[in-house]
């Protein structure tokens, strides 16, 4: 860390010093067994005593190799996903304690801003009740992801209000109200899925389910690579787009949500949207930040630009053999 009252030439000479292992930090860097490979170890100079790891090396192996170095007791931490080709090898592991922890990585349902029904907030916060969350975490898609019903952390300090839950009774009544007002326009949504996408193909019958029960028409459309460019990005033959970003805790990601992704016609045509998202663009201070992504998060529950469905995890294994280190679950 660099110190408050450093001087000039202590300043140029740090990033030298730390690139060569030298610093005030529990561990340093020092060469690792082979090419592949970083090694830290516990520093003389460290001011408090370092109790249990003295040493931590992080190793690259390909997948093939994995199963090996498990057998061999090789590896200590593991993190993966639930995609990860090596899951079963780590996850079936006995010498492992396997624990699951959220990311900020949200898979979303985008909204084509040209669909005239789903231009209507009734229309959209509808879709948002109509979707039964907890359902995709029971599945076949436990393995990958937990329920997300807001793009914020739930239960954070800048989630905002008025998240909405599943509500199949409600969102037929709002899908209803929608209609009458502009003149009971067509109901059918096109929702295309790359073929070869486990994840989004199995996202994708769960949605179709659950918004059929309200009352929509959902056309799944599963599409090779060439046709999906096509129809997707050439055509914008769409009207709910699956998609994922995460950085949900800095305005970049909502940033995003105010312009064509990637030229894809998902941007919000809401001036409250736009408020909400430029005034926490325009926000320096933790204090004005965190009250101005509860505003903006509040905004987005309400209108529903985009709809979350569900939160990556990310699966840490820890071997038996650090049972008694001093380590916390998320540690």
């Amino acid at each position: 860390k660099k110190p408050e009252d450093v001087s000039q030439t202590m300043a140029v000479l740090l990033p030298g010093m730390a690139m060569e292992g030298i610093g005030t930090g529990a561990y340093v860097k020092t060469e690792g067994r082979n090419g592949g490979s970083i090694r830290l170890e516990a520093s003389e100079h460290y001011r408090k005593k370092i109790k249990d790891i003295k040493a931590v090396e992080f190793v690259l192996y390909g997948s093939s190799a994995v199963e090996a170095a498990i057998k061999n007791g090789d590896i200590d931490v593991a993190c993966f996903y639930g995609n990860s080709p090596v899951f079963d090898s780590f996850y079936n592991g006995k010498q492992f304690t396997i624990y699951e922890k959220p990311l900020d990585s949200v898979q979303y349902l985008a909204i084509n801003r040209d669909n005239l029904l789903l231009r209507q907030e009734k229309a959209r916060r509808a879709l948002f009740l109509a979707l039964d969350r907890d359902a995709y975490t029971n599945g076949a898609l436990s393995q990958y992801f937990m329920a997300a019903n807001a793009l914020a952390w739930e239960n954070s300090a800048y989630a905002g209000e008025d998240a909405p839950s599943y509500n199949l009774e409600e969102a037929k009544k709002l899908l209803t109200e929608a209609r009458q007002e502009i003149g009971d326009p067509s109901l059918k949504l096109r929702l295309p899925v790359l073929e070869g996408n486990q994840v989004h193909e199995e996202l994708a019958k769960q949605i179709k389910k659950d918004l059929e029960k309200a009352g929509f028409q959902v056309e799944e459309q599963v599409l090779n690579q060439g046709e999906y460019l096509q129809q997707v990005y050439m055509l914008k033959n769409y009207d709910l787009l699956i998609m994922s970003s995460g950085g949900w805790e800095n305005y970049n990601a909502y940033s995003r949500l105010l312009s064509n992704s990637q030229g894809l016609l998902i941007d919000s045509a809401s001036e409250k949207v736009k408020e909400a998202v430029n005034k926490l663009g325009t926000s320096y201070e933790p204090k004005a930040v965190e009250e101005s992504l509860k505003e903006a998060n509040s905004v987005l529950n309400r209108l529903a630009p985009v709809i979350p469905l569900t939160r990556q995890k990310e699966f840490l294994a820890v071997s038996a053999d650090l049972k008694n280190c001093k380590m916390t679950q998320y540690d």
